[in-house]
């Protein structure tokens, strides 16, 4: 398959064929993907939407950052997890502050992907 058929796939009602096509998406490594992976991360699925966030962090764009710190404030602990998993791959330092916010999430499993994602960007988390 090519990248023009793992773009036709997001609109596939088949969840699992669309968790793939982002998968993929975000393996291709070109960027013109990612408009429409940002537009994942709006799904109503959290799978989806946490997919999304996993590909961006692959996509390594750095215009992805914002997208991505919207999504630590996700209602969903999967996603707020995969984006903060998602910005330590990226490594811009512009979400240091709302990953520092994200050391104080409910979650322990986001309170530490936050601490990795800030540790990988040369901050130390020490609270």
């Amino acid at each position: 398959m090519n990248m023009e058929d793992w773009l036709g796939d997001l609109n596939n009602g088949n969840k699992e064929l669309k968790l793939i096509a982002i998968e993929m998406l975000g393996l291709s490594g070109d960027y013109r993907v990612m408009d429409p992976l940002v537009e994942q991360l709006k799904a109503d699925d959290e799978e989806i939407r946490a997919e999304a966030a996993e590909a961006l962090g692959v996509l390594n764009d750095s215009r992805a950052v914002k997208h991505l710190v919207g999504a630590l404030a996700d209602n969903s602990r999967l996603v707020r997890k995969c984006a903060a998993i998602a910005l330590g791959q990226v490594r811009d330092p512009r979400s240091a502050y709302m990953l520092e916010k994200s050391l104080e999430d409910t979650d322990f499993d986001i309170r530490w992907k936050a601490a990795e994602a800030l540790t990988a960007m040369g901050f130390k988390t020490v609270r």
